[in-house]
């Protein structure tokens, strides 16, 4: 099974999300938590930083986090962490994608970074991200 790693950017009571920018997401109204697939032994953590970096442009600058644990949702296990920080969208990584009819395009991962109070952001993400909106909450008892 395929793991993810990720990390909920937070500002009192907003978080940073990103907007896929994929064939199967450009004009949608999906906003995510921004993560990606560890590779094999690599740090959860490391790895969580690696792919914030690679969907924001940003940097992550500190080590001092919480670790908000890790799902299981349609045969994805997706792992997130919390750092209390500024952050913006500067930029994303690159991806190729092959269509079924063997056509092959470039597309960015993201076009786009968005602060979201919980509220708002409980709304715009898709339901295997929520709870862990509810456990940062939960965390900073808000």
């Amino acid at each position: 099974m395929k793991l993810s790693a990720g990390i909920l950017v937070y500002k009192g009571s907003t978080v940073f999300l990103v907007h896929p920018s994929g064939p199967f997401d450009k004009g949608t109204q999906k906003w995510v938590i921004p993560k990606g697939e560890t590779e094999e032994g690599e740090n959860l953590w490391n790895a969580a930083v690696r792919e914030w970096e690679e969907e924001t442009g940003d940097t992550i600058k500190t080590d001092n986090y919480f670790d908000l644990g890790q799902l299981t949702r349609s045969g994805k296990k997706i792992h997130i962490f919390a750092v209390e920080q500024d952050a913006q969208w500067k930029f994303s990584n690159k991806f190729d994608f092959v269509f079924k009819n063997g056509t092959k395009r470039t597309f960015y991962e993201t076009d786009s970074g968005q602060w979201f109070s919980f509220e708002e952001a409980f709304k715009v993400l898709p339901k295997n991200q929520k709870d862990f909106i509810q456990r940062l909450q939960e965390k900073l008892n808000i």
